[in-house]
């Protein structure tokens, strides 16, 4: 029997972008004078107080940059690692954006070891020409710099080499240690901008409230808002302030919104690209001084509904009865999960979805169809990447299913 179906693909789920770029001038021999900043407890610190420390280490960190997320176990696992050698490891957060509780709660979230530093007005930032987070320099007795880029190569923009093949951070701090000279004394950095506090006097008739706001509602809020899988939120003006520099290279690159099907081979309906006029417009915003605007002529919030964007569906699959549990760093290769949906017919679907149960630990999903007595993968159901649409097929449309299919779940997870 030919029967039309909607079958829904339930599963865990992620993103994780950061943007990339070199450093510029050099500042390997830079001496690095005193400071004094406060942490995320109230506390005072200064450079001196670690005067008695072979090796310092200067990481700057953001507390929503996914990268810095991925490398803030890592660090803190190298300070215990180095604490008896004469090594400190310091944490500074030059963010205008991240506040004294997002720092708390990064902290905690990540066991952060050492001191975390709030380094208002980007006053040290400034001084040592730091740009992204997260971004390292180490310090050698004399507080100058022998070591300035990246922690290592395991993680670049958009990809995962698995373990890291070179660490240049821990070398550094291995050959200072032992009275050589560090080999490879300057690295490119991967990561995101630190968000500065602007200098320029908002001006002009380019707004948040006006234009700004309309076009991150339709082009950006799917996945930047509360609760998502993007790593902040561009639904209201003050959660959007320090990420300018970040957002102008995503968009210059076209990482964002993300969007990778070749525009010479058809014009597609769900094109999620920025228009060259849209992208004018948020440039001249963040040359302005990002003008907020006035409130009244803010857009009515998108709502974003938690129920299904297909039909009411006939049948939901979930990829495993019980959840999996996804290591807090590392690499997770691809997991497989077989179900079999008991399907003594063939099966017509028309429309599949995937719901995903936590938008944080998934980076995407495919779903095949595996026919009966083979274990190869024929046919695609269903997918989920992040910021994307349900499927649903033309009226008269459908994918057939032959009975006594099994349905395969790939899912690539990521900490």
């Amino acid at each position: 029997m030919k029967n039309l179906q909607i079958l829904v693909l339930v599963i865990a789920s992620v993103v994780a972008l950061a943007p990339t770029a070199g450093y510029g001038d050099s500042r390997l021999g830079q001496k690095v004078d005193d400071f004094q900043l406060q942490s995320h407890l109230g506390r005072d610190w200064s450079l001196s107080d670690f005067d008695d420390k072979k090796i310092v280490v200067l990481a700057f960190l953001g507390t929503e940059c996914p990268l810095v997320k991925l490398y803030g176990p890592r660090l803190s696992e190298m300070r215990e690692e180095f604490a008896d050698q004469g090594v400190e490891f310091l944490g500074i957060n030059s963010n205008t954006q991240d506040s004294l509780t997002e720092m708390r709660n990064f902290v905690d979230r990540y066991d952060i070891k050492f001191p975390m530093l709030k380094d208002l007005g980007n006053t040290v930032a400034d001084a040592v020409k730091a740009e992204r987070t997260p971004e390292i320099f180490v310090l050698d007795s004399n507080r100058e710099v022998r070591y300035h880029g990246r922690i290592d190569d395991e993680y670049e923009v958009g990809f995962q080499n698995g373990r890291p093949e070179k660490t240049e951070l821990r070398d550094a701090i291995e050959q200072l240690l032992a009275g050589d000279p560090v080999t490879t004394p300057e690295t490119k950095i991967v990561g995101c901008h630190i968000g500065r506090v602007s200098k320029v006097e908002p001006t002009g008739d380019v707004t948040f409230t006006k234009q700004i706001s309309r076009i991150f509602n339709k082009r950006c809020v799917e996945c930047h808002r509360q609760d998502q899988l993007a790593p902040f939120t561009l639904d209201n003006y003050e959660d959007v302030l320090g990420w300018e520099d970040t957002i102008l290279e995503v968009i210059a690159d076209n990482r964002m919104p993300p969007w990778y099907a070749n525009p010479d081979h058809g014009v597609f309906s769900n094109d999620a690209r920025l228009t060259d006029d849209e992208k004018e417009l948020i440039r001249n915003w963040v040359a302005n001084g990002m003008p907020e605007g006035d409130p009244a002529d803010l857009p009515e919030k998108v709502a974003f509904g938690d129920g299904w964007r297909i039909p009411e569906p006939d049948q939901v699959l979930y990829m495993s009865d019980e959840p999996f549990q996804v290591p807090a760093h590392g690499v997770v290769d691809y997991q497989y999960f077989t179900v079999d949906p008991q399907w003594d017919e063939d099966k017509f679907v028309y429309a599949t979805e995937g719901r995903p149960g936590n938008t944080n630990v998934v980076h995407h999903m495919s779903v095949f169809i595996v026919p009966p007595g083979t274990k190869a993968r024929q046919g695609v159901l269903g997918n989920y990447v992040p910021g994307g649409s349900a499927v649903r097929l033309d009226q008269g449309l459908a994918i057939r299913v032959p009975k006594g299919c099994q349905i395969l779940f790939q899912i690539h997870y990521t900490p």
